[in-house]
């Protein structure tokens, strides 16, 4: 296999990680949701820029949204 292939083959093992564990957030946040009401805008765009500056990444943001919704 050629590094071109194992690259683009390591890539969307990747986005597909990735794509699984929003859906399931998601939906985590959604059940969550039906029984707490609606997670505050506030703790969600905090979530957001927390993720972005410090962890270098928004695509960690729909677990915290989770725990923003818990806590």
């Amino acid at each position: 296999m050629t590094k071109e292939i194992k690259d683009f083959k390591n890539n969307l093992s990747t986005k597909t990680y990735h794509k699984r564990h929003k859906k399931s957030a998601n939906k985590t946040l959604k059940a969550i949701e039906l029984v707490n009401g609606k997670t505050d805008p506030n703790l969600i765009k905090l979530s957001n820029e927390y993720t972005s500056d410090v962890l270098g990444w928004i695509g960690f943001a729909p677990w915290l949204h989770v725990y923003c919704s818990v806590a």
